[in-house]
């Protein structure tokens, strides 16, 4: 029987990070699987085959504690380490136990962002009735290269 995955029920873990690393925010993963078009001789009909096979970019995004993890693990690449780390993104069901789990081998930041900072956001929200505390969250996003994807369970 399929049981349907909430998409706010998650747990990402990174290589060489604590345990509890507050991601609030997963993109898409995704794969790709080029398509080649080959032909028999003289044959006119068009055939395609599989090809390569990529991986698209995952972006992460976590409240911003003034950790060290991420911005260390870019620092890295950017002196020439080849600094590359296996994250794990979970599914979880409502009584914590997991649905479904992908292994992202390979994965190195490409991009690493700190967040907009303003002094005074409720300017911003004049007019509206609530402000979710979510809204005022610092967020660090960092994007990653993916070498390959793997479903665990």
């Amino acid at each position: 029987m399929a049981q349907w995955m909430n998409a706010t029920n998650f747990r990402v873990t990174v290589e060489g990070f604590d345990e509890d690393t507050s991601f609030v925010s997963v993109s898409t993963v995704s794969t790709h699987i080029e398509q080649i078009a080959y032909k028999h001789g003289m044959d006119r009909t068009v055939r395609m085959a599989p090809g390569r096979v990529t991986f698209g970019n995952v972006t992460l995004q976590r409240s911003y504690q003034g950790l060290d993890e991420l911005h260390t693990w870019k620092s890295n690449l950017e002196n020439g380490m080849d600094d590359r780390r296996t994250v794990s993104i979970e599914y979880m069901k409502d009584d914590g136990t997991v649905l479904r789990r992908y292994e992202l081998y390979g994965c190195f930041p490409v991009s690493w962002e700190l967040p907009e900072l303003n002094s005074n956001p409720g300017r911003a929200s004049m007019g509206r009735s609530q402000k979710l505390e979510a809204d005022f969250m610092a967020l660090e996003t960092i994007e990653l290269a993916v070498e390959k994807v793997v479903q665990l369970a």
